[in-house]
């Protein structure tokens, strides 16, 4: 795929993440394009890292057991995308809302 049509899937699978009918879905989908891109240069989540980390850690607030744990799943993955891309970076502030929903 080029990476405009990459960007676009990363653009959707944003809006699905912000809709509350197609939630579970979308983190599962991320959940694998992050264990995918671990052992792929070519794909890259750094157009969305950000803003990813910033829903899930927000879904982490929600009551529903399920979604808080197919959340943190996910946020897991994404971190460890993170760690293994030296180009890619967390902003500070997001990093400690992440590690305040988290406690």
């Amino acid at each position: 795929l080029s990476m405009e049509q990459k960007n676009r899937i990363y653009e959707l699978l944003l809006e699905r993440l912000k809709n509350e009918t197609t939630r579970i879905a979308a983190i599962k989908t991320l959940s694998k394009i992050g264990d995918a891109a671990q052992s792929n240069d070519d794909l890259d989540l750094s157009p969305i890292m950000n803003e990813t980390l910033g829903q899930l850690a927000l879904l982490l607030r929600q009551q529903s057991r399920r979604l808080k744990q197919t959340s943190l799943e996910c946020l897991e993955t994404m971190v460890l995308c993170l760690g293994s891309d030296g180009d890619v970076g967390m902003d500070d502030g997001l990093f400690d809302s992440v590690l305040k929903d988290l406690g």
